[in-house]
């Protein structure tokens, strides 16, 4: 009798302790990031390039960069997502997918009736291409094929895999591309070393309590 009431304790107590883990579990996500600890800004992850009259921005929304970014803009980014999880799981769940790779793209016309297609855009990585599945429209441009000069079209545009954003990958759109990714990651690296360092003594203390 005695050993059940020992055990019945410590499964309250795990009860108890269980809402505190997980909130914990909630804030830090993503190989272990917290959301508010980066110092990078979204000009550290931004790729940008251009074909003709084109200019493409990319910016992988992926939570293992974006919590490398300084807390507004992490925060920002972090929101984003959450707010168009709907559409995004919708857009997915046509192509069969749970866990779709997802980049904040912009689209810039240097010249009147330029045409763009969200489905020029491909990752390449490991010799593999990645192609894009579709889009979540941000801004009423995104409904045309073709923007005047100086307007924008931004969106969410998603692949068919997860962004490889811990190795090197070229995205492309048509034949113009951006090979720049390879060259952030010493520096991405840096910043999550320096961030997990700074998180682990709270994380011990965590683990002792």
């Amino acid at each position: 009798m005695t050993h059940r009431l020992a055990l019945l304790a410590l499964a309250l107590l795990a009860i108890m302790a269980g809402p505190t883990v997980a909130q914990q579990r909630d804030t830090v996500a993503a190989d272990g990031l917290p959301l508010d600890r980066g110092r990078l800004r979204q000009d550290d992850l931004a790729l940008s390039w251009s074909r003709g009259t084109l200019a493409i921005r990319f910016v992988p929304l992926d939570e293992r960069v974006v919590r490398l970014l300084a807390p507004d803009a992490a925060q920002s980014l972090h929101a984003l997502r959450q707010s168009e999880a709907a559409r995004i799981d919708s857009v997915a769940a046509l192509r069969g997918l749970r866990a779709p790779g997802i980049a904040l793209v912009t689209f810039h016309a240097l010249a009147p009736g330029t045409r763009f297609d969200p489905q020029l855009l491909t990752i390449s990585v490991r010799g593999q291409l990645w192609r894009s599945i579709g889009v979540v429209p941000l801004s009423a441009a995104f409904g045309n094929d073709q923007l005047d000069v100086r307007s924008a079209a931004i969106g969410l545009v998603l692949f068919d895999h997860e962004l490889p954003v811990r190795e090197s990958f070229v995205a492309s759109y048509a034949e113009a591309n951006s090979t720049d990714w390879g060259q952030r990651l010493a520096r991405l690296d840096t910043e999550r070393s320096r961030i997990l360092a700074s998180t682990r003594p709270a994380v011990d203390s965590i683990k002792q309590d």
